[in-house]
Order: C-alpha cells, then structure tokens, then sequence
C-alpha cells in the first residue's frame, strides 16, 4: 500500500533496461481508475513493458483478465503458449470494452472523482493517525485504496493482543472487528499483519466517510488501551 517514489521508479525502470529485463508492471488491483488513473504507476512515471489487469475490468459482472504489451516487446508465440482461464471469451470482452468506455466517459470524470473521494479519505484516515500516534504508524495510498498501518503490537501488554501480533493475523483480526460491529468492509493489507486497507465504490459520500471514521478510532482506542479481548467474539 505505500506508494513507490519517483526516484525508485526511475531507479527500477534504468536498472531494466541497463540489463535488459523486461519489467511488469501488475495493476490488478491499483488500476483501473482506483488510483485517480487509468494506471496507478502513471503517477510515478513507471512505464513498464507488460502490464497485468484483471477483476475491474470485468465490470463486476464478468471473471476476466488481461495482459498489455508494447508492440516492441510482443512475441508472437505467446499467445500459443500462454495458459488462461478467462482467454477469449467474446461476452467478457464486450464488457471490458464498456468498462473502459465508462472510465474514459466525459474526458476521464471517473479518474477525478477517484482522486478526490480518496484524498477525502486519506484526509480523515491521517486525521485518526495523528490522534493515536502510539497507536497508528500512518495513512497511505493513492486515490481509493488506503491502508492503516499500526505500530508493532508483538510486545503488547495485553496477551492477546500480542499472541495475535506475533502470529501475523492482527490485521485479518481488525478487519473482521470492523466489519462485524460497524458494518464496513476493510480487509488485511496483503501480507502485512497489521494494516488494514480500504478500497470503497467510487460512489462514497461524505456521509459515508463520516461514518467510516467511527471504525478506525474505536479500533485504535482498544489497541490503545489494550483491550484485546474486545476484537472477537
């Protein structure tokens, strides 16, 4: 969920082609707009040389997937090689095409909502931070997909707490606290045991955002006054 530098980026894009390897760029779950893009690493100026998109791109309707080559780096025997579950699919193709058709719609307005509905987000998610320094490490992310991270809780006071620290699910157990007493949704931040992510619907209000706050403080006040217990059943 960090977003890479600017410096990195080029960094990584220099290194590939001093070596000459081909760098991938996945936005499976960054692209599509979710970023206030069309691709998240355009924020950072990473042009890669595949690109690996899927989900989204189904409309929510369809199971499908797609990977984006430059023309310069394209072999054809790929395609005769390549293993797909979802490959050529005609109904799953005529949707993509109306998803990218949505996207792009009144010169690109879905990026921009994107981008302002997330840093509307980021906004009150780095609020709740810098209420519980000792608790929350920060907010971050691009657009529609922002993570909490919270500090090391493997020394924690309170035993379950750090039984559930060490063990690296305290981020699955934060997420499941906050679906269950305040109905939203957050999951774990990929392998990371204590970030919880957001990635709501473009469609998110100000209201839902008010409410949504909610969520993260009453989490960050029973990690902060150790009370463990309280975060299951």
């Amino acid at each position: 969920m960090r977003p890479l530098s600017e410096a990195a980026a080029r960094e990584i894009r220099a290194v590939c082609d001093a070596v000459g390897c081909r760098l991938i760029v996945d936005e499976i779950h960054s692209g599509m707009g979710r970023a206030g893009a069309f691709l998240a690493s355009s924020h950072r100026g990473l042009r890669g040389d595949y690109y690996t998109r899927a989900k989204s791109i189904g409309g929510g309707i369809a199971k499908n997937s797609v990977a984006l080559f430059h023309q310069d780096r394209f072999r054809p025997e790929s395609e005769v090689m390549y293993s797909s579950t979802f490959a050529k699919d005609g109904s799953s193709a005529a949707i993509a095409v109306k998803v990218l058709e949505m996207l792009e719609a009144d010169d690109g307005r879905a990026y921009q909502v994107a981008a302002e509905r997330g840093d509307r987000l980021t906004g009150m998610l780095t609020s709740v931070a810098s209420d519980f320094p000792d608790v929350v490490d920060g907010a971050e992310g691009i657009g529609l997909r922002v993570a909490l991270e919270f500090t090391d809780r493997t020394e924690a006071s309170c035993e379950h707490l750090r039984e559930k620290a060490r063990s690296g699910v305290l981020g699955y157990v934060l997420a499941g606290y906050v679906l269950r007493e305040h109905r939203i949704r957050a999951l774990p931040a990929g392998p990371a045991g204590n970030s919880v992510r957001f990635e709501p619907s473009i469609h998110l209000t100000d209201a839902d955002i008010a409410r949504t706050e909610s969520a993260p403080r009453d989490v960050c006040t029973l990690l902060r006054d150790q009370e463990g217990h309280r975060l299951t059943p």
